[in-house]
């Protein structure tokens, strides 16, 4: 059973794998712990970014031909009936375009009026009850539980007068509308169609008109009640409980309907309704936790992504086929053949160099020769893969768009119902697809070409699995870890199983696709694959330096930064520096290779021991070499041995890494809640620059993320590495000025307010904005935690805050940025 793409937030779980003749499987050999730790990084993000705008260039051009293809089948026939035209674009049946009836407004209402109001009126309700529970389950903490109950009672106005009367011939509107007919009523109903409708948005608080005093009946445009009035109707003061429960009714209206209410939820906020910064987080938010793949909903069969992309195209009614369409001949394989063979080529030759590189640091006398990208068998290899990857993809196109077809027309939908499931489709390619692919590929020739590395350099016996460990590591990557295999096997033969868990969490993930030769284990994987070096080969380890030193008790501070892609950072104190007495640190310089690319920098294992020894904590600093960086990896214990803190940085060398030379970058700095607050963080980071311009740094740069780095950061010095983040920190930052001003109940005049907005224009930096303050909004976090939007479990509630820092450290105000810090 796979379960990953539930588990793990994989959009879809397709097989993106390539084809490969199967060998035989050797059972992987058990790790040993005494060998020497090594870390192999894969540069992939630049490669991820680069394959998926090509993706998503090739899939917005599929997409235009799709929809041609199905505008094609739409004729203005009375009946069904089969067309010329139809065979040569795959397509066996044609549909009719609705005709128009004029129907003149009736002076009476019918008893057909009344049951269909009665029975579309309470099928809307139930359905709008149907989501206002989902919202609560949700347990959202910024909404109201209580409140949210009473909002299971909806619509009731619309079951007495003054509504009841007009709303029938509102209903019957939008009925015969639907039907693609018109409806002319009286002008007499028009305008009791009109204050109806007012009356009930003036009467119920899930319409954003209840909230503007200044609203009028100009707000309903009789013309078409959808459009957009001419001024915008000021929605800033609804409650976000009474937010949850106006999405809740777009949901259940877009459910009845079959249409988007992402669609809906462009057209309408801050362009019918303005609302605040606050207020669109949650709409997008409760959006995108219930509107699910876009669900699309006829009768009470529920059709979305998910049922078309699970689909088997061989189960589905041939009633629609795209097999014969263009998507299966060569026009879309030999270009994605072409634009994917480059891209999978680029990163076969650059990792392939890259490793061999590394490789060359390690072994004892070098490594003669270079990786070899033009042997005439990679290059078979190659276009073997890149055939067999776009054939991949666009059979899961073709897959997914029968799928969709097929359902579209089991449901009687016309050409605007299947139209909307195709653009859907390809909504799911650009967004999704493209990444996912992207990212799984990249992971894949990577990984490819080390291992091809590895066989063409004739010193590495095998290759070890490397998990990347952190919250988002899944339990089957988690096994994977310090599996070891020589380069004769594979990690997992053709219809091999793996199982993780018991019970109700065993899950397994059956390779019925291909056989496992390294990472990726399944779509989105992160995880690497690092040589195990002929024991003649390898380099004699250097002997780690140990100093012992006396002192007292331990302290620290400054928390996660900036490892790629995770990072984080917290908050520096102050104080003296720590002295050196009560300490040990051991540095531990791995190999000669290390030893040179230091030279090369002009620092030694000294230098590193005066970056890393804390006063009463134990240091273990081990110095390697990755990639053309030499990486400085180190961890703090206390006196109990128990872990306090620990930091990762990578110096590129120059000869080895001239794209990176200059530019230092921290990974990670955490310092544990017992040594926060006595200036071990600051004192540390202010001892690494100082190693760094030694080095001949330039510049340092990190991601600040996780626990309270964001404001850790900037308050240390780094700004922000785009220009444009100042620009948009600067909006967020007054959008959550006014949001906090309106829940602590702090009115500004409107000179206060033109000098506040002063303030924040002259903001010039990320420090600027860390230590912004208004006097009138300086408060403890539990007050902010209590009253405000503010989530963050890492900073006490005692701790009192300006709203810049409040900003910086709230989950999801201002959120990571990129720093960097010039070094001279």
């Amino acid at each position: 059973m796979y379960t990953l793409a539930e588990k793990y937030g994989l959009k879809i779980a397709e097989k993106l794998t390539i084809k490969a003749k199967p060998k035989v499987t050797k059972k992987p050999k058990p790790v040993d712990k005494e060998k020497t730790e090594f870390v192999f990084r894969t540069n992939t993000n630049k490669y991820e970014k680069e394959f998926q705008k090509v993706m998503i260039d090739y899939f917005k051009d599929q997409e235009k031909e799709a929809l041609s293809v199905i505008s094609k089948s739409y004729f203005p026939f009375d009946s069904i009936e089969e067309h010329i035209l139809m065979p040569s674009i795959g397509l066996t049946r044609v549909f009719p375009r609705k005709k128009k009836v004029v129907q003149k407004g009736k002076s009476n209402e019918s008893q057909e009026m009344k049951d269909l109001f009665e029975k579309r009126t309470k099928l809307h309700i139930k359905l709008v009850q149907k989501y206002v529970q989902k919202v609560i389950d949700l347990e959202d903490k910024r909404l109201d539980k209580d409140l949210l109950k009473k909002e299971l009672v909806h619509d009731q106005s619309k079951f007495e007068e003054p509504e009841y009367t007009p709303y029938l011939h509102v209903n019957w509107h939008y009925h015969l509308k639907d039907k693609g007919e018109e409806y002319t009523p009286s002008e007499e109903i028009k305008n009791q169609m009109d204050k109806a409708t007012f009356h009930h948005v003036k009467n119920n608080k899930h319409h954003p008109e209840y909230w503007d005093k200044s609203s009028t009946g100009d707000v309903i445009n009789r013309n078409d009640r959808d459009k957009t009035p001419e001024k915008m109707v000021d929605a800033t003061k609804m409650p976000l409980d009474y937010i949850a429960s106006m999405v809740a009714d777009w949901l259940a209206m877009s459910e009845e309907k079959k249409t988007d209410p992402f669609d809906w939820a462009k057209k309408m906020v801050n362009k019918r309704w303005k609302f605040t910064k606050a207020q669109v987080r949650l709409i997008d938010d409760l959006l995108g936790a219930l509107a699910i793949t876009k669900i699309t909903v006829v009768g009470k069969k529920e059709i979305g992504l998910s049922t078309i992309f699970k689909a088997s195209p061989n189960a589905l009614p041939d009633r629609f086929d795209f097999s014969g369409w263009s998507y299966k001949d060569s026009k879309w394989n030999k270009r994605l053949q072409k634009e994917g063979g480059l891209f999978i080529k680029k990163v076969y030759d650059k990792e392939g160099r890259r490793v061999w590189d590394d490789l060359a640091y390690r072994i004892e006398g070098g490594l003669e020769g270079a990786f070899d990208i033009d042997n005439p068998l990679v290059q078979e290899f190659l276009e073997d893969y890149a055939f067999t990857f776009a054939q991949g993809i666009n059979d899961t196109t073709v897959g997914s768009l029968q799928a969709a077809m097929s359902v579209g027309m089991e449901e009687g939908l016309g050409m605007d119902g299947i139209a909307k499931l195709v653009r859907d489709v390809f909504d799911n390619c650009s967004k999704y697809r493209s990444l996912l692919i992207a990212r799984t590929e990249t992971i894949r020739a990577s990984n490819g070409a080390a291992r091809m590395a590895y066989e063409q350099s004739g010193v590495v016996e095998g290759m070890e699995w490397l998990v990347t460990r952190d919250d988002r590591t899944c339990p089957f990557c988690m096994s994977m870890s310090g599996k070891i295999i020589g380069l004769d096997e594979v990690f997992f033969d053709l219809g091999d199983k793996l199982t993780v868990g018991a019970g109700k969490d065993k899950s397994t993930i059956v390779f019925d696709y291909e056989a496992v030769e390294h990472p990726p284990l399944h779509p989105n994987c992160r995880c690497t694959v690092i040589p195990r070096i002929y024991e003649e080969y390898q380099l004699p380890k250097s002997i780690g330096l140990r100093v012992f030193l006396k002192g007292g008790p331990g302290s620290g501070n400054y928390g996660h930064v900036g490892r790629r892609g995770q990072v984080g950072g917290s908050g520096g104190g102050t104080g003296t520096s720590p002295s050196l007495r009560g300490s040990s640190t051991d540095v531990n310089v791995v190999g000669q290779a290390t030893v040179a690319a230091m030279k090369e920098l002009n620092i030694t294992d000294t230098d590193i021991e005066s970056v890393v020894k804390v006063e009463g904590w134990s240091s273990k600093c081990k110095v390697d070499v990755e990639r053309g960086t030499v990486v400085v990896n180190n961890t703090w214990k206390d006196k109990d041995g128990e872990d306090v803190g620990s930091m990762i940085f990578t110096l590129p060398i120059p000869s080895k890494n001239k794209e990176e030379t200059g530019k230092a970058f921290f990974d990670y700095l955490t310092i544990s809640a017992d040594g926060q607050g006595k200036s071990v963080g600051s004192d540390v980071m202010r001892r690494s620059e100082d190693l760094f311009r030694k080095a001949g740094m330039t510049e340092v740069a990190l991601l600040a993320d996780i626990s309270i780095g964001t404001y850790s950061w900037a308050k240390a010095g780094y700004d922000y590495s785009m220009k444009d983040t100042l620009t948009e920190s600067k909006a967020l930052l007054r959008n959550y000025v006014l949001d906090t001003s309106k829940n602590f109940g702090v009115k500004f005049s409107k000179e206060r307010k033109v000098e506040i907005d002063k303030q924040i224009a002259s903001c010039k930096s990320a420090r600027d904005i860390a230590v912004f303050a208004i006097p009138e909004l300086k408060a403890k976090v539990s007050k902010y935690k209590r009253l405000g939007d503010f989530e963050n479990e890492d900073v006490p509630g005692k701790l009192v805050v300006d709203i810049g820092k409040a900003f910086m450290l709230a989950d999801g105000a201002h959120g990571q940025w990129n720093g960097v810090k010039k070094l001279r």
